[in-house]
């Protein structure tokens, strides 16, 4: 159930997202909305591994579902701050094409009767897709509303850090989970 709540969710951040952004007037209301649907997606990411572990509830399905809604959440915040020049294209292709190749492995995998399981690599890409995440919406709020007046030299210099952490463990998960895959074909 929390993992749906996460799978739906997802279109509300990019109705709500692009509502913000073309609103006219006082935009706070949506941008706060935009928050709170973001850290809704956060924490039920947090909350349904431990409810599920907790209860004793971890399912195949809910190995499955969970990196699905993961995927489905984080795809679709990056794809507002690439659309609106937060996040450069390349490296939301690069996510993208991540999450499409992590896919094809579990597909692999499911073939076999296996179910792929979380790696310690991909909770730390978690990690690193939230703070970029909340960067991403900082960026956005901060643009429409001119809160603090960050110099851009400053937030040039945050993107390059922040997006080069998010490439670095896109790469680093695709490299550990294929080789955790083909480790086992051979």
């Amino acid at each position: 159930m929390i993992t749906m709540g996460r799978v739906l969710l997802s279109p509300v951040f990019i109705v709500l997202f692009f509502s913000a952004d073309a609103a006219t007037g006082d935009k706070m209301v949506l941008t706060v909305l935009l928050w709170v649907v973001f850290f809704l997606i956060e924490l039920s990411d947090i909350a349904d591994g431990m409810v599920a572990r907790s209860l004793s509830m971890v399912t195949d399905t809910g190995r499955l579902l969970d990196p699905f809604a993961d995927s489905l959440s984080r795809l679709s915040y990056f794809m507002c701050f690439m659309m609106v020049g937060i996040m450069p294209l390349w490296v939301f292709v690069i996510v993208l094409y991540r999450d499409l190749w992590l896919g094809f492995l579990r597909l692999l995998q499911m073939k076999k009767g296996i179910t792929m399981g979380s790696r310690l690599s991909g909770k730390i890409k978690a990690w690193i897709y939230a703070l970029a995440g909340i960067y991403g919406l900082f960026v956005f709020s901060e643009k429409k509303h001119l809160i603090f007046h960050i110099n851009s030299d400053i937030l040039h210099i945050l993107d390059f850090v922040m997006y080069s952490m998010v490439v670095g463990i896109a790469i680093g998960t695709i490299v550990d989970y294929s080789a955790r895959v083909f480790k086992e074909k051979a």
